[in-house]
């Protein structure tokens, strides 16, 4: 019987209009990418990410990045604009559901045991990137793209700025492996932590001070429009909240966060702002409120977060522009930017003293900060960005941001291999 069903479906492709292939075609092809997307969360799969030391950005997000882009291509006409513009949600979903994971490790009870000088330096290594890069992508695409006197000009280079601040936890899973101690390692987590809070900061001021031209018809004045993001969040959050309590069973619970994540993207791409912010504030609220079986709820989290993941990179894929030759120049315009950004950073807070709480592990840390490769978070941001703000200037971010994660991630793997005897402690063997 299935071999008849398989041979009916391939005959009906093969026989039936062209609208009615296509469509059929398209199906098939997204139940195979969700098989695709399944299997790459396989528990075997993540061991061996952990074994190789590399992120799911590189091991399974890439090739689902690339294969969108390849769906999109009109001799291949399995995402198409028509196709694309259906699977809206799932990209808004996506965005929600990077958000809401960003949120969860905002507890604001663990930031109030940080240390002085820990703080300090998660503001300067935060900071001093976001202003460089800003303004040095911002000078470049003055010079090839936007004019000065162009408002878009502003908002591309805070764009730019906020992906180029952020980073992934690699570097300290790297620390931890080398058999660093605990203290060093949460220094490089918590930095990351702060990292991903200005991103979404500065992500909701965008999107409340330089509306979308699809934007509402609501007429308000910016700081409206953020006060609807957060207040919009905050609402759902508390939702959310009341509604896990009331849960009584994993698989309720389950429900629960992906309905959350699903109304909270879509009532954020109805007022058109920001997924990510939206879906940041809910998952805030639920990591400082008592979650009944917390440990519970965040390891259904992780399961779910990589098949959804996956399928949101495919679908952003779709809407890379890889032919733009001025996305390809601005890759290594980023992340050499980047790169002297962190090290600038890295070397005023030694000097100002910001790593003497880590007596003997400062070089190990400090290197893990200059070559903290870029997460998941800021190829969410730079194709939220995108959504928001279609046109030729934002899809250049997309090619610079996601080469950058790449060599980023490549970057700290040699780092850490060659220098390894460097990030062991005195002593060890």
């Amino acid at each position: 019987m299935r071999l008849v069903a398989v041979g009916a479906l391939l005959l009906f492709a093969t026989g039936a209009g062209a609208e009615t292939s296509l469509a059929l075609r398209s199906v098939l092809g997204l139940l195979a990418l969700l098989a695709l997307a399944f299997l790459a969360a396989h528990p075997a799969v993540q061991r061996a990410e952990e074994l190789l030391g590399i992120s799911q950005v590189v091991a399974a997000g890439l090739p689902f990045f690339v294969l969108g882009a390849i769906a999109h291509l009109p001799s291949v006409g399995l995402l198409t604009d028509e196709v694309l513009l259906e699977l809206g949600p799932l990209l808004d979903i996506g965005l929600g559901w990077v958000g809401v994971l960003a949120g969860l490790q905002l507890d604001l009870r663990a930031i109030a045991r940080w240390s002085p000088l820990t703080r300090q330096l998660s503001s300067v290594v935060t900071f001093v990137p976001f202003v460089v890069v800003g303004l040095a992508m911002g000078a470049l695409l003055h010079v090839a793209e936007i004019p000065a006197t162009d408002h878009r000009l502003v908002r591309d280079a805070v764009a730019f700025g906020a992906v180029g601040c952020l980073a992934a936890p690699t570097a300290a899973a790297l620390l931890s492996a080398s058999g660093l101690g605990a203290d060093a390692v949460q220094v490089v987590r918590n930095v990351a932590r702060l990292d991903d809070l200005l991103g979404v900061a500065v992500l909701a001021i965008l999107s409340a001070f330089f509306r979308p031209t699809a934007s509402v018809g609501w007429s308000l004045p910016p700081i409206g429009w953020l006060f609807v993001t957060l207040g919009m969040g905050l609402g759902l959050g508390l939702i959310t909240y009341v509604a896990l309590r009331a849960a009584r069973s994993d698989s309720e619970g389950i429900a629960v966060l992906l309905g959350s994540v699903a109304l909270s993207a879509g009532a954020a791409s109805v007022f058109s702002v920001s997924p990510i912010v939206t879906c940041f504030v809910v998952g805030f609220v639920l990591a400082n409120l008592p979650l009944p079986r917390e440990a519970e709820t965040r390891a259904a989290l992780t399961r779910l977060e990589r098949p959804v993941y996956l399928l949101f990179l495919f679908v952003a894929g779709s809407l890379w522009r890889f032919d733009l030759w001025l996305g390809w120049v601005m890759l290594p315009a980023f992340v050499v930017a980047r790169l002297l950004a962190r090290l600038a950073a890295v070397r005023f807070a030694r000097w100002r003293g910001l790593l003497s709480h880590l007596p003997g592990e400062e070089r190990p840390v400090s290197r893990a900060l200059v070559s903290a490769p870029i997460g998941a978070l800021s190829i969410a941001i730079v194709v939220n960005v995108q959504t928001l703000y279609p046109g030729r200037a934002v899809p250049l971010m997309v090619t610079a941001v996601v080469g950058g994660s790449l060599f980023s991630e490549a970057l700290v793997h040699l780092l850490f291999r060659v220098f390894a005897t460097d990030a062991r402690p005195r002593g060890s063997t």
